[in-house]
Protein backbone atom coordinates (compact mmCIF):
# COMPACT_ATOMS: atom_id res chain seq x y z
CA UNK A 1 0.00 0.00 0.00
CA UNK A 2 2.79 2.30 0.72
CA UNK A 3 4.01 2.12 -2.88
CA UNK A 4 0.93 2.96 -4.17
CA UNK A 5 0.59 6.36 -2.32
CA UNK A 6 4.37 7.33 -3.29
CA UNK A 7 3.49 6.73 -7.07
CA UNK A 8 0.38 9.06 -6.40
CA UNK A 9 2.81 11.58 -4.83
CA UNK A 10 5.64 11.29 -7.75
CA UNK A 11 3.55 14.18 -9.69
CA UNK A 12 1.85 17.22 -8.78
CA UNK A 13 -2.22 16.29 -8.81
CA UNK A 14 -2.99 18.03 -11.92
CA UNK A 15 0.00 15.89 -13.83
CA UNK A 16 -1.56 12.87 -12.28
CA UNK A 17 -5.23 13.90 -12.81
CA UNK A 18 -3.78 13.74 -16.54
CA UNK A 19 -2.21 10.57 -16.41
CA UNK A 20 -5.52 9.17 -14.88
CA UNK A 21 -7.36 10.01 -18.38
CA UNK A 22 -4.41 9.34 -20.68
CA UNK A 23 -5.24 5.47 -20.67
CA UNK A 24 -2.97 3.54 -22.79
CA UNK A 25 -0.96 6.49 -23.47
CA UNK A 26 -0.02 6.75 -19.61
CA UNK A 27 3.28 5.83 -20.12
CA UNK A 28 4.65 8.21 -22.73
CA UNK A 29 3.32 10.99 -20.66
CA UNK A 30 5.38 9.31 -18.12
CA UNK A 31 8.57 9.06 -19.93
CA UNK A 32 8.28 12.81 -20.70
CA UNK A 33 7.85 13.54 -17.42
CA UNK A 34 10.75 10.97 -15.98
CA UNK A 35 13.18 12.33 -18.65
CA UNK A 36 13.45 15.89 -17.67
CA UNK A 37 12.69 14.76 -13.94
CA UNK A 38 16.10 12.73 -14.18
CA UNK A 39 18.66 16.04 -14.82
CA UNK A 40 18.37 18.58 -12.18
CA UNK A 41 19.43 20.76 -14.79
CA UNK A 42 16.02 20.34 -16.59
CA UNK A 43 14.24 20.99 -13.59
CA UNK A 44 12.48 24.30 -15.33
CA UNK A 45 11.84 21.86 -18.30
CA UNK A 46 10.08 20.08 -15.82
CA UNK A 47 8.18 22.51 -14.45
CA UNK A 48 7.23 22.88 -18.47
CA UNK A 49 6.25 19.05 -19.13
CA UNK A 50 3.78 19.37 -16.02
CA UNK A 51 2.42 22.34 -17.09
CA UNK A 52 2.03 20.57 -20.34
CA UNK A 53 0.52 17.39 -19.41
CA UNK A 54 -1.75 19.16 -16.75
CA UNK A 55 -3.34 20.83 -19.51
CA UNK A 56 -3.37 18.76 -22.47
CA UNK A 57 -6.98 17.36 -20.53
CA UNK A 58 -8.41 20.28 -22.03
CA UNK A 59 -7.13 19.69 -25.73
CA UNK A 60 -7.80 17.09 -28.36
CA UNK A 61 -8.74 17.40 -32.37
CA UNK A 62 -8.86 15.23 -35.34
CA UNK A 63 -5.76 13.16 -36.10
CA UNK A 64 -4.54 13.22 -39.62
CA UNK A 65 -1.39 10.87 -41.11
CA UNK A 66 -0.13 12.65 -44.08
CA UNK A 67 1.50 11.38 -47.01
CA UNK A 68 5.50 10.45 -46.42
CA UNK A 69 5.55 12.54 -49.73
CA UNK A 70 4.41 15.82 -48.56
CA UNK A 71 7.74 16.51 -46.58
CA UNK A 72 9.25 15.78 -49.81
CA UNK A 73 7.18 18.38 -51.41
CA UNK A 74 7.54 20.83 -48.42
CA UNK A 75 11.26 20.27 -48.99
CA UNK A 76 11.36 20.88 -52.71
CA UNK A 77 9.59 24.36 -52.57
CA UNK A 78 12.45 24.72 -49.49
CA UNK A 79 15.15 23.59 -51.96
CA UNK A 80 13.68 26.34 -54.85
CA UNK A 81 13.38 29.55 -52.85
CA UNK A 82 17.07 28.72 -51.50
CA UNK A 83 18.04 28.70 -55.01
CA UNK A 84 15.84 32.11 -55.70
CA UNK A 85 17.48 33.53 -52.69
CA UNK A 86 21.19 32.60 -54.10
CA UNK A 87 20.82 33.42 -57.24
CA UNK A 88 18.39 36.26 -57.85
CA UNK A 89 18.79 36.83 -61.24
CA UNK A 90 18.91 33.18 -63.04
CA UNK A 91 16.29 32.83 -65.30
CA UNK A 92 15.86 28.89 -64.97
CA UNK A 93 14.74 29.48 -61.07
CA UNK A 94 12.63 31.69 -62.08
CA UNK A 95 10.42 30.14 -64.90
CA UNK A 96 10.75 26.80 -62.32
CA UNK A 97 9.55 28.56 -59.45
CA UNK A 98 6.53 29.96 -61.69
CA UNK A 99 5.75 26.52 -62.65
CA UNK A 100 5.90 24.89 -59.69
CA UNK A 101 3.90 27.71 -58.42
CA UNK A 102 1.12 27.33 -60.92
CA UNK A 103 1.09 23.55 -61.66
CA UNK A 104 2.79 21.21 -59.71
CA UNK A 105 2.28 22.58 -56.36
CA UNK A 106 -1.30 21.98 -56.78
CA UNK A 107 -1.11 18.50 -58.26
CA UNK A 108 1.31 17.28 -56.07
CA UNK A 109 -0.29 18.41 -52.97
CA UNK A 110 -3.59 17.07 -54.31
CA UNK A 111 -1.40 13.61 -54.93
CA UNK A 112 -0.22 14.02 -51.06
CA UNK A 113 -3.50 15.00 -49.14
CA UNK A 114 -5.37 11.16 -51.45
CA UNK A 115 -2.47 9.13 -49.76
CA UNK A 116 -3.38 10.91 -46.44
CA UNK A 117 -5.40 9.65 -43.86
CA UNK A 118 -7.59 11.17 -42.29
CA UNK A 119 -9.57 10.18 -39.06
CA UNK A 120 -12.86 12.08 -38.78
CA UNK A 121 -12.72 11.15 -34.57
CA UNK A 122 -11.48 13.76 -31.93
CA UNK A 123 -9.16 11.94 -30.04
CA UNK A 124 -7.90 13.61 -26.35
CA UNK A 125 -4.07 14.46 -26.81
CA UNK A 126 -3.13 12.50 -23.31
CA UNK A 127 -4.46 9.38 -25.33
CA UNK A 128 -2.91 9.80 -28.50
CA UNK A 129 0.81 11.72 -28.48
CA UNK A 130 4.08 10.67 -28.05
CA UNK A 131 6.37 11.35 -25.59
CA UNK A 132 8.92 11.98 -28.79
CA UNK A 133 6.32 14.96 -29.55
CA UNK A 134 5.91 15.96 -26.19
CA UNK A 135 10.00 15.94 -25.58
CA UNK A 136 10.69 17.91 -29.04
CA UNK A 137 7.93 20.34 -28.27
CA UNK A 138 9.52 21.10 -24.51
CA UNK A 139 12.74 21.15 -26.37
CA UNK A 140 12.16 23.56 -29.75
CA UNK A 141 10.03 26.18 -27.07
CA UNK A 142 13.14 26.43 -24.82
CA UNK A 143 14.94 27.06 -28.02
CA UNK A 144 12.78 30.52 -29.16
CA UNK A 145 12.74 31.51 -25.30
CA UNK A 146 15.79 33.70 -25.78
CA UNK A 147 14.74 35.20 -29.13
CA UNK A 148 14.43 39.00 -28.38
CA UNK A 149 10.77 39.02 -28.48
CA UNK A 150 10.16 35.85 -25.76
CA UNK A 151 13.24 36.45 -23.27
CA UNK A 152 11.39 38.78 -21.31
CA UNK A 153 8.21 36.83 -20.51
CA UNK A 154 8.02 35.22 -17.50
CA UNK A 155 7.53 31.22 -16.81
CA UNK A 156 3.68 31.86 -16.53
CA UNK A 157 4.00 33.73 -19.86
CA UNK A 158 6.65 30.98 -21.47
CA UNK A 159 3.93 28.48 -20.34
CA UNK A 160 1.18 29.66 -21.56
CA UNK A 161 1.98 31.44 -25.24
CA UNK A 162 5.59 29.77 -26.42
CA UNK A 163 5.20 26.41 -25.01
CA UNK A 164 1.75 25.23 -26.50
CA UNK A 165 1.78 23.04 -29.38
CA UNK A 166 -1.74 23.75 -30.67
CA UNK A 167 -4.28 26.52 -30.14
CA UNK A 168 -7.15 24.91 -30.27
CA UNK A 169 -8.17 22.10 -31.89
CA UNK A 170 -6.02 22.07 -35.01
CA UNK A 171 -4.57 18.69 -36.01
CA UNK A 172 -1.35 17.19 -35.18
CA UNK A 173 -0.17 16.19 -38.57
CA UNK A 174 3.41 14.77 -38.27
CA UNK A 175 3.03 10.72 -38.27
CA UNK A 176 6.14 10.30 -35.87
CA UNK A 177 4.46 12.59 -33.22
CA UNK A 178 1.93 10.38 -33.00
CA UNK A 179 1.65 6.94 -30.47
CA UNK A 180 2.06 4.04 -32.27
Amino acid sequence: MALGFWSCKQFPIGVNASLLLAENNKNELKKVLLYYKKDKNDSIKYKAACFLISNMKWHSGNQIQLSHKIWDLFLYEDSLIKWKIAMPNDPVIDKELYIYKQNKKKSNLQICLNESSFYNKFNSDLQTLSAEFLINTIDGAFQNKNIDWNKNLSFEEFCEYILPYRFKNEAVTNPILLRK
